[in-house]
């Protein structure tokens, strides 16, 4: 009887070792495959995620491919026009009076220069010296018609004019209207008198002389004929910068003056006062002279190789 109750024991902790051994696979072997299964998703949702990913980004590629390909096209196009207009340019923007004697090809037609000639009557004065400056810093030479009382009073500046290569010119002495066209002969003697003064100074005569207000209308044939013959050429202007119409004008109206009566002149002779009243004169004097370089003008001083600017020729009736 004892035997057989121990044979059931160990029956009985057989059976239930096997139970046991078996429900630890079982249900382990579920949970493996709940994490199998698990990872698998994750595994496919990271797949199809990286795969939206590479569409998207072929996607961009195209884009900027398109982006690219429309720049390129835009590049070669506007190449191409900008092209065609600098060679539009190049025939249209040559200097004026350059171009090929239709009759003989191989011969160019000689290029006329673009000259302003800056003139400045009334002085010397201390506004001189500041105009000297400027005109030295631009490496410019004008043409100076002095009156013989200004050059008595500041006679270093005479010097100074002379001394830094530019032409002195002969401006009267006393610039009085009533006193210089009384006569030609009055005139002719205030001439002389001021090419005393001015030898004195710098050692030699002028050749030029401005009459004071212009030639016409209070000069005639006879002042003409007197300074011929005494070996005077006389200049007068065709741009007036205005400084000297009112008492009170600004630099900008004297260069805006300037500027528009330049238009269409290769030869601009330009009016201008240095008297020690014409502060604006010098203030304008700079943007002028860059002004002119911009439109192409190189500048030189009068001398009697220029050939003069005149006004019309009053007659005696």
């Amino acid at each position: 009887m004892k035997k057989r109750g121990g044979y059931f024991f160990l029956f009985t902790t057989i059976i239930g070792i096997i139970i046991g051994v078996s429900a630890f696979f079982i249900v382990n072997g579920f949970n493996f495959g709940l994490a199998a299964s698990s990872h698998k998703t994750e595994i496919n949702w990271e797949v199809s995620n990286l795969s939206r990913e590479n569409t998207q980004f072929k996607k961009n590629i195209q884009y900027r491919d398109k982006e690219n390909t429309q720049k390129e096209q835009f590049l070669s196009t506007n190449s191409t026009e900008i092209t065609k207009k600098d060679e539009e340019v190049q025939e249209t923007e040559l200097p004026r009076g350059e171009g090929v004697n239709s009759s003989d090809p191989d011969k160019e037609e000689e290029v006329e220069k673009f000259l302003a000639y800056l003139t400045f009557d009334d002085g010397p004065s201390p506004n001189t010296l500041k105009i000297l400056q400027i005109l030295d810093d631009y490496g410019i030479k004008a043409t100076f018609f002095v009156t013989g009382q200004a050059a008595e009073k500041y006679p270093q500046i005479v010097q100074r004019i002379a001394a830094a290569g530019h032409t002195l010119g002969n401006h009267s002495y006393s610039h009085n209207y009533k006193l210089i066209y009384g006569s030609p002969e009055s005139f002719m003697e205030e001439i002389e008198k001021t090419d005393s003064l001015i030898f004195e100074l710098i050692g030699k005569k002028t050749e030029l002389v401005r009459f004071p207000g212009g030639s016409y209308p209070k000069a005639d044939e006879r002042y003409f004929r007197l300074l011929e013959e005494g070996g005077y050429y006389y200049f007068d202007w065709n741009v007036d910068s205005g400084d000297a119409l009112k008492k009170k004008i600004r630099p900008q109206e004297i260069i805006n003056n300037v500027m528009k009566q330049v238009k269409g002149k290769t030869k601009p002779v330009i009016l201008m006062h240095d008297s020690g009243d014409k502060q604006s004169t010098v203030e304008a004097l700079p943007q002028i002279i860059q002004n002119l370089k911009v439109q192409g003008f190189e500048f030189a001083p009068l001398s009697k190789e220029v050939t003069p600017v005149r006004f019309k020729v009053k007659t005696i009736n």
